[in-house]
């Protein structure tokens, strides 16, 4: 029976609201030019945050993946389901004229 490590969950999902924050304001564009106001440097603290998140992110799945064992099947079943999704947005993107 495993241990559960609550605040690395935590710390993992809060990083993960820091990327969704990130790509938010990175493709939004919002305050990109206004350097110097106080939307400005939100979106510069939001961006670094963001990147922060993101070696957070990994760091924290790197150390729950060293008590796994490496099976063949999981890769096949990521494998599939990554492929599902890209014809399923494919289809969805023809369906809609976008593409």
């Amino acid at each position: 029976m495993s241990i559960r490590k609550d605040s690395f969950e935590y710390l993992r999902i809060l990083s993960i609201l820091m990327v969704i924050a990130f790509h938010y304001v990175y493709h939004g564009g919002i305050g990109k030019d206004n350097s110097f106001s106080l939307i400005g440097v939100t979106w510069d603290v939001i961006y670094h945050l963001g990147e922060v998140g993101v070696s957070c992110f990994f760091l924290i799945s790197g150390y729950f993946l060293l008590d796994t064992t490496f099976k063949f099947r999981k890769v096949l079943l990521l494998l599939l389901q990554v492929e599902f999704y890209v014809v399923v947005s494919r289809l969805l993107l023809i369906i809609f004229g976008t593409s």
